[in-house]
């Protein structure tokens, strides 16, 4: 959607809403990049087969993250998490011994799961200082691990559509980023920003039915409810005051542990 840009038209593109872009050529190359990345995972298993090493490996597929295409507003990945959000939802390919084939587990998941996952897999034990669940005796007996899965936003370098109008913003992309390694020349955030950044970043807590946003606004934190079966981007939060209180808690526990704690909540 930027082609070969410099970093001032990217972020000027990333202010643009879909008006501005053809977006079903940009779905279909899209569908396209996809479609060679099976290709090249195919023969990749191919080879796998013919060196008769499919017997003791094990094969996981995954992504950092899915992508946005308007579906909220703008377009990138991390940049709301309103509703079912389509960045946040990534795949999860399984193969080879002791993994039950031919099964789509339904239940949410998360990709701090990935680990524990492989762990048991492969019959190593599993350290006590790690995250996630192990999905292994969920896979093999199609049970949920009722699981709540969280989500906080990445940094946007412009003023992104179908943000809240009173989302707080990052300071200026020429003070927000520093080289400290003239050397390297890598671009890091200026630590003095670090507060800035955790305070603005929205944040979310879900699970197969409900989530729960939470959006720091300059008039202080506003939250969304979606109900993710019945209407995935109608906030429903007057509805069902339970359910916000009961999500709420959670959320909240995530926040309290950044490192750098975000402003206080109202």
């Amino acid at each position: 959607m930027t082609r070969l840009a410099s970093p001032e038209e990217v972020i000027n593109k990333q202010e643009k809403s879909s008006e501005f872009f053809d977006v079903p050529q940009i779905i279909n190359l899209y569908d396209s990049c996809v479609k060679q990345f099976d290709d090249e995972v195919g023969k990749i298993m191919d080879y796998i087969d013919k060196s008769g090493l499919s017997d003791n490996t094990i094969i996981i597929i995954y992504s950092d993250h899915g992508a946005d295409f308007f579906e909220t507003g703008c377009w990138g990945q991390g940049n709301t998490l309103i509703g079912n959000d389509p960045s946040g939802k990534i795949p999860l390919i399984l193969k080879g011994p002791g993994i039950p084939q031919g099964i789509e587990f339904e239940p949410i998941t998360r990709s701090i799961d990935v680990m524990p996952t492989l762990l048991e897999l492969l019959n190593i034990p599993r350290p006590e200082n790690i995250d996630g669940t192990s999905l292994v005796p969920h896979i093999e007996n199609q049970t949920s691990p009722e699981l709540f899965a969280y989500q906080e936003t990445g940094i946007w370098l412009g003023k992104i559509p179908g943000l809240h109008p009173r989302q707080i913003y990052y300071p200026n992309i020429v003070e927000l980023l520093d080289i400290p390694n003239k050397n390297s020349g890598t671009l890091v955030v200026n630590e003095k920003f670090y507060p800035d950044v955790i305070y603005a970043k929205n944040r979310s807590i879900q699970n197969q039915k409900w989530k729960l946003i939470y959006i720091p606004t300059y008039d202080g934190p506003i939250y969304q409810l979606y109900d993710l079966e019945t209407d995935p981007y109608k906030d429903i939060i007057n509805q069902f005051p339970d359910i916000f209180d009961k999500l709420k808690v959670l959320l909240d526990e995530h926040i309290a542990n950044d490192p750098v704690k975000p402003a206080p909540q109202q």
